[in-house]
């Protein structure tokens, strides 16, 4: 596969084949679950597209959060070679997932204080922040503020 970090297209593209394959798996794993029978009580080897589509239905939409979920079953099991490689960066790998993470938590709150409103949001915020003090956090809300503003 091409990949090219200054190319949207081909990041789009890892996305959606990622997310393609987390999907698929998603749904053979709920078939099994869903214990589809035949007309003599056997399991189904084969479903033919309605089938598929009760599972499809059943199963519910594919998020980031499911590709991320299967990515850690991944490595936990199966490609701990990979993070023995030479050629593995550990550092990149973490500040990646960082970013990736931050984005999360970002449109986490943002739906949060969209559902709740700002004015709520904030004070329930100040009342946390008196607790702990977090600076990502303040800026977070401070990011998060903008684009609610933009949208309303």
């Amino acid at each position: 596969m091409d990949f090219d970090i200054g190319n949207l297209k081909t990041i789009d593209n890892h996305i959606c084949q990622f997310l393609k394959a987390t999907r698929e798996i998603k749904l053979d794993d709920k078939a099994i679950d869903m214990k589809l029978k035949n007309r003599p009580g056997q399991k189904r080897k084969n479903l033919n597209s309605a089938k598929w589509q009760k599972v499809s239905d059943a199963t519910g939409h594919t998020t980031i959060m499911d590709l991320l979920y299967r990515k850690r079953i991944k490595a936990n099991y199966q490609d701990i070679d990979t993070f023995s490689s030479t050629q593995f960066k550990g550092l990149e790998v973490l500040i990646n997932l960082s970013a990736v993470v931050g984005r999360i938590n970002l449109i986490n709150e943002t739906y949060i204080a969209k559902a709740v409103g700002l004015g709520n949001y904030e004070t329930m915020l100040n009342r946390h922040l008196k607790k702990v003090n977090n600076d990502t956090v303040k800026a977070r809300f401070e990011t998060t503020k903008t684009i609610i503003n933009a949208t309303s």
